[in-house]
């Protein structure tokens, strides 16, 4: 994944953790990010697209999440 898409995805990934879908509103993403619409359209070709990046992100969060604590040590 290339650095300027990683943005978009971590900035996506705390607004919906924030705001829900709701949250998800390309113009105010991209002020956030810094970018232009047309960036978001480059990386996604709508937001259903990018919804399913997140849940991708996400998933892998929680993966990593459960290796640390099963690795933890009590």
């Amino acid at each position: 994944m290339t650095e300027s898409k990683e943005i978009w995805i971590k900035v996506g990934y705390e607004r919906f953790a924030q705001s829900g879908q709701n949250g998800l509103k390309i113009e105010p993403l991209a002020k956030k990010v810094g970018k232009n619409k047309s960036s978001f359209y480059h990386y996604f070709a709508d937001l259903e697209l990018y919804l399913d990046e997140l849940l991708k992100y996400h998933i892998n969060q929680s993966k990593i999440i459960a290796e640390k604590e099963k690795n933890a040590k009590i």
